[in-house]
Parts: structure tokens; sequence; C-alpha cells
């Protein structure tokens, strides 16, 4: 029996919803707005005996539609706070009122089994609720030795849950996504049922949850298994809704990013020789790129021209900590946000024509038209954003794409070269006092075997696409990132590649070149972000061969299992597009015996591990295949174990199950 304990859940009649990129504006039947998990739990009885579907929403930050609810929202905002002190954190000088009800207690020593507590894990234990931005705050404040993130993505606007829900990731090459460092997720799924869910081989004991957890609800169901925890971590919310969960840190580190541009060719044949010998090879990034320590990669390039290309890269900072380069105005995200008075939009005019008035196209009577544009259009406004001045003109003038897109990006991505800063700082890269309403473009976000130059080849007819249309207002980024154990993460490969797609918004020619990307990726293997738009085809059509599918049974048996009783609660009109539901008409038991006989033999795995990772010809024994593939060992590109990784705090032991997961 459920736990509401006779709470009500606050909520409104329905108010029209914007997200934040301004894609998905609508009007939900009611809202509800949590202060707590008994209310939490009383929200999603109401709308159940309602006859009603519901949704959780965080920052609302995805471009797609997965927080769009058919009929009511739940907010987590309120759902922020902290449940212990952090463990294995030193100094934890936060006030009572970041912790739930005021109370300051040390609850992960309590619910850890011995064998763990004697690791020291660094243990953070934290409502979903919270935005990265308030938790990096908070481990800001943590000292001796203090704590830090291992992996994020480019913000921290967004709450934990909600991004972890669409797997949102960084692009870090010596570690998996964020949501691998999840240990443990407290979620209230239908019928206001509580789950308790761990890895097979988990770190707490089942009998000290009820003294750890608060307001421990004695129905509360305990689940370590490895089918229904790789299923809840990346989940697209429609499970319910995550209260809380356990993540495990890092001790805090600085990092030394460089920003540079350089000839594409020599970097791409640096990736292809990488795809052919391996990241870690002489000839791979890993290496060329000036190793040891490279941790993040990323390229961009200009839809427009394939001669050039800027390069960022990452290292843990050793020197000395004195911070360079940290100015959030100069920041990537915030380029095309720059506000700029009316008054000087002449003088931009003049900066800007040298480079306009020097494509063959562009004569001075154009420009002059351009320009004539761009002040009356903007005619009555005080600010102007550089997007949009960006906007008008290429809309005006697509052949100024190449020329305009190379300026905007050496404005962006080259500024400043260097930014040497705690971890926190240099991978958030959002101005949270700049102007909440910023200029937004489309993307799309198609996820490749690094190990395989398919990608390249995408990327290659992509920029083909964008000449043959006379020009697109846009650019390519692509990010590396190890692989994640989500069965239905988007980072399916031991090396996977992200190829983000962007164009400004509104473009005809961008959003042309958007529907070419969608189909193209998808058919040629790419998986599409969950929280990231497609274009011109249906999400369900060709996402599901893309993604093992084993993962994909072994999700929706989590799904059946946890509305089993209930009606489909957290089911949208995104989640019945994209192949998250459950199978039709089969039940939670035949699900579970049939993902239960998904094991494999020593043979396969083998067979596996030498065609999938492309290893040497000489063959590995099991042992030295579970040491490498381990989900519980971070690793290099390669899935070769770095020496400064550290074991989870479940610990090393593996199972065949457990392997299969990471080279299947």
């Amino acid at each position: 029996m459920s736990c509401a304990n006779g709470a009500k859940c606050p909520s409104v009649p329905g108010h029209v919803v914007t997200d934040y990129h301004r894609l998905n504006i609508y009007r939900p039947t009611r809202i509800y707005t949590p202060r707590t998990k008994h209310e939490l739990v009383a929200g999603i009885i109401e709308i159940e005996s309602s006859g009603l579907k519901a949704k959780a929403m965080g920052s609302n930050m995805s471009f797609s539609a997965v927080t769009r609810t058919d009929d009511c929202l739940i907010e987590t905002d309120m759902l922020s706070k902290h449940l212990s002190i952090p463990h294995a954190a030193g100094n934890v000088p936060w006030k009572p009122d970041r912790f739930r009800d005021g109370v300051v207690v040390e609850r992960l020593v309590t619910m850890m089994a011995p064998p763990v507590l004697n690791k020291h894990p660094m243990l953070i234990y934290v409502e979903g609720g919270i935005k990265i931005k308030d938790l990096l705050k908070d481990l800001a404040e943590t000292s001796s030795p203090g704590l830090a993130l291992p992996a994020m993505g480019a913000g921290g606007a967004q709450s934990v849950a909600g991004s972890l829900a669409t797997g949102t990731h960084g692009a870090e090459m010596d570690r998996q996504p964020l949501i691998d460092s999840i240990r443990a997720v407290h979620l209230v799924g239908p019928g206001g049922q509580e789950w308790w869910i761990e890895r097979s081989n988990g770190f707490s004991e089942r009998n000290r949850l009820p003294n750890s957890v608060p307001d421990w609800c004695a129905d509360t169901r305990v689940i370590y298994d490895d089918r229904l925890f790789y299923s809840v971590l990346v989940s697209a919310g429609r499970m319910g809704v995550i209260y809380a969960m356990v993540l495990e840190l890092e001790a805090e580190y600085w990092l030394e990013e460089r920003r540079m541009k350089e000839p594409y060719a020599p970097v791409r044949q640096q990736l292809v020789l990488s795809a052919q010998n391996g990241f870690s090879s002489p000839t791979g990034i890993m290496n060329t790129r000036g190793a040891p320590g490279l941790m993040f990669f990323g390229v961009v390039l200009n839809l427009n021209s394939q001669a050039q290309c800027w390069v960022m890269e990452r290292r843990v900072h050793l020197g000395p900590q004195a911070e360079v380069g940290i100015s959030k105005g100069s920041l990537a995200v915030n380029g095309l946000c720059a506000q700029m008075p009316h008054g000087l939009l002449p003088t931009l005019l003049a900066v800007l024509s040298p480079i306009v008035l020097s494509l063959p196209i562009v004569g001075p009577p154009l420009f002059t038209i351009v320009a004539a544009a761009l002040t009356g259009l903007f005619v009555g406004r005080e600010f102007v954003s550089f997007g949009e001045i960006l906007a008008t003109v290429l809309n005006l003038v697509p052949s100024a794409s190449g020329a305009l897109i190379d300026f905007a990006l050496g404005e962006i991505e080259g500024n400043p070269p260097l930014r040497i800063g705690p971890s926190r700082r240099v991978m958030d890269q959002m101005d949270y006092d700049g102007p909440r309403d910023c200029y937004q473009g489309d993307q799309s976000e198609f996820f490749f075997n690094a190990r395989s130059t398919q990608y390249l080849t995408f990327v290659d007819l992509l920029c083909q696409f964008a000449a043959s249309m006379g020009g697109v207002p846009g650019y390519i980024n692509m990010r590396f990132v190890q692989q994640s154990d989500a069965y239905i993460a988007m980072e399916q490969f031991p090396i996977t590649v992200g190829v983000e797609v962007v164009v400004i918004r509104p473009s005809s020619n961008g959003r042309a070149l958007l529907v070419m990307a969608s189909t193209l990726a998808l058919a040629m293997g790419g998986i599409p972000h969950w929280g990231k738009d497609l274009f011109g085809v249906p999400r369900s059509s060709l996402v599901l061969p893309n993604i093992p599918s084993v993962g994909f049974e072994c999700y929706r048996f989590a799904v059946a299992l946890t509305e089993e009783g209930h009606g489909q609660t957290f089911s949208n009109q995104f989640s019945r597009d994209s192949g998250l539901e459950p199978v039709p008409g089969a039940s939670a038991q035949e699900l579970d015996e049939r993902t239960a006989r998904n094991a494999f033999s020593v043979r396969q795995l083998l067979a596996a591990a030498q065609t999938r990772l492309a290893m040497p010809a000489r063959p590995k024994s099991i042992l030295q295949i579970a040491r490498e593939f381990a989900p519980s060992l971070r690793m290099n590109a390669d899935g070769v174990p770095l020496s400064r990784g550290k074991a989870s705090v479940g610990g090393p032991r593996v199972r065949l199950r457990d392997l299969s997961r990471r080279i299947m």
C-alpha cells in the first residue's frame, strides 16, 4: 500500500507551459507541485484516480517532446534538497536549509554494507529535482578533499533527474557518462508505489534501508536487479518520478581547456586512424593529441566548409591552481545570446561589411538592402541579440553562411583560447546572470560507434548537402564519450561519438538539412538523442533497430513491472512514438522469465569482444576480458583500465550478465 500518509499535493489548473527552447508550448490539464515525497505520492494517486496520465518535469530543457504530458504535469523544482551529509566529503559547511526538513544527518553510513563502507566511497544522496548548478555550488563549499562531478554536459540548469532521464552527456573519454555514477534510485511509480533500485551487487544492505531512508514506506519494493537498474538510469520518464538518488562523486580536481583552430583534413585523418587502430594506439587521438591526460575531445565544423575546424581539449590540470580565462561573458553557450543596443547596429554592420562584401554574389546594393532590413526590423527594440541579427542576415543572404558562421565560431569557440579552473567552473558553460530570453537554434544529435568511420562519412555528406543548397547557417559538433551501461542510453559503444547538427532558427535551408540529417543518420545506424529533435522521420520507424534488442526487451520488462496492477500512468505520446511501451499482452512475469534467459556463453562473449571492440587477434581469457570491460571499472577510449581509475562502490565483482552489457 502506498504511503501518502494523508498528504495532499498542491496543484493548479493547467496554464501554458513553455520549454526552454520554445518548441513544445502547450497547456496541461493540471499542474502538480509536490514539496515532499508524501505529496508526490499523493499527487500520483490523485492523478490516477481521475483516470489521467502524468509526466514529471525538471527544467524543461529538452528539444524533444519527452516531458510533454497527455494530461497532468508534475513539477519537481521543490524536490531539491540533500537527504544526507555527503560521505567522505570532509568538512561540509552547508546550512540546515540545504537539507530536507533541516535535518542534518549522515544517512549514507547507516545504509551501506560494511565491505563497501570500508572503501570510503565519495557518495551524495539528493532529491532528483535539484539543479546541477545548485549541486555544483554545494560541492564547491565542501573541503578536504572536496567533491566534484566526474562528468556532465555543457550546462547546469537542468535538474539532475531530468538530465539523466534523457542520457544527457559530456565528452569525457576517460570515464563513463554521469548517469553511470548513480548507485541507487528511489522511484515513485504508478499507484504511488515506491521502489528502491540498485545493481545486483548493490552498495547497500536491505535491512539497513528502513532506518536510513527518510520517511521510509514499509511497502517500498527494494530491488537489487541489473535489468531494472540499467533500465531506470535512462528511462525518458516512462517508469515514474525519480524522487531521489545516490551518486558516486570524485575528489575535487582542476581542468585545463584549450580551444584551437586547425585545418580539418589532418584532424579527420587522426580520427580515421583512431577508428582503425584504436584511440589509444600510437596513431590514435589519445596519443597524437599529446598524451597523457587527454580527458575531453570535441571538434566543431562549419557546415559550409571543411577547410578549418575548432578543436577543444581538456586535461586534468596539475599545475598551480590559479584560474585563467574563466569569464562567463566569453563562454560558448552564450555567444548567440549576446545583447547589443539597437543603436550599435550600424557599427556592427560596418564590422561585418568586409566579410559580406567579399562574397562573390553579395555586392554593395544587396548589402545596403540587408543593412536597411536589419535596422528597420528591430526598430523599437532597446536590445537585439547577436543570434537574431545573424539569423536575419543569413535568411536574406544564404550564401553568406560560410563566412558569417566562421566569424561566429571564431567569437564563440575561440574565446578564450585557454581556460583553467575547478572542474565545475570549466564544465558548466552557462551564464546564469545573462538574459533568460536567449536566442535559440534548432538541433539534432546522433550517436555512432567511433571505432567505425561511418560518422565521418555522415559529416561529409551533410557538408556536401549544405554546399548543394547554396549555404546553410549552422555547424556540426562532434564529441566523444565512453559507453554507458544504461540499456537505452545513446552511448552504446565502447567509445561513442555524438554528432550534433545545429542550425540557426528560423532557416528554411537549415530545416531542410536537419530533415536530411535525420533520414541519413538513422539509415546509417545513428542513435538519436532522446532529448533532441528528429526532423521529418517518425522516431519509432528506425530508432529501435539501432539499439540492441536485448536492452530494449529488458527495458520493457522494467516498465511492465513498475506499472503492473496499474494503468499506463506515465505513458505519453513521446513514449508511444519511441517504442518505450511494454510488449502488448505480455505480463511482467512472462517478460521476467524471458529476459532472465538473456545469458551468453563464454565462447560467445569472447567472440563478441574480438569482433565488436576490434581487439588484437591474440585471444584473451575471460578473466582478462572481465578486467578490461567490467562496468565497475573506469576505462580509456579503448576499454583499457586507467591507472588513475578506481573501482565503484559495488566492487569489481563481475558476472557474465554484467559483462555482456559491455561487449554484446
